[in-house]
């Protein structure tokens, strides 16, 4: 990603910032995100995961691992994510290898009522089975 910003960047089509400090009206403290970038005048924010749910490295983890409401998973971006007062809110999932069907049916179904409105906009069957890119607007 860093290469495509740096080039378009380059090209003029996009300004970002890495680790972008945002305050929050909710509480006035600063929330950091992993890209704040412009393009067409439009602020973006993203945040990224690698979401590895394979048996690597004798660190077994399954997509559960990172449904979960804590400093891991991904409720903790998307609950950052809505206290900031953008408009466009984006979160990107490099989920490796890709998920079953079902499995992910349910655990996007499972995320909190006051997240329903996040929705996952890729599907995992257009992608290999090796990877899914999991694209959410917030």
């Amino acid at each position: 990603m860093l290469v495509l910003f740096n080039k378009l960047a380059k090209e003029g089509r996009l300004k970002y910032e890495r680790e972008a400090n945002i305050t929050s009206p909710k509480d006035g403290k600063r929330k950091q995100v992993d890209f704040r970038f412009e393009i067409e005048g439009e602020d973006h924010l993203c945040e990224l995961k690698a979401l590895c749910i394979s048996q690597a490295a004798w660190t077994p983890r399954n997509l559960h691992f990172y449904f979960r409401d804590d400093h891991v998973g991904l409720i903790k971006d998307f609950k950052k994510l809505d206290e900031l007062p953008y408009k466009n809110k984006w979160l990107l999932a490099f989920i490796y290898p890709s998920p079953e069907a079902s499995e992910w049916s349910k655990l996007v179904g499972s995320l909190p009522s006051t997240l329903k409105h996040c929705n996952a906009i890729t599907k995992r069957q257009d992608f290999p089975e090796f990877v899914f890119i999991s694209l959410w607007k917030g």
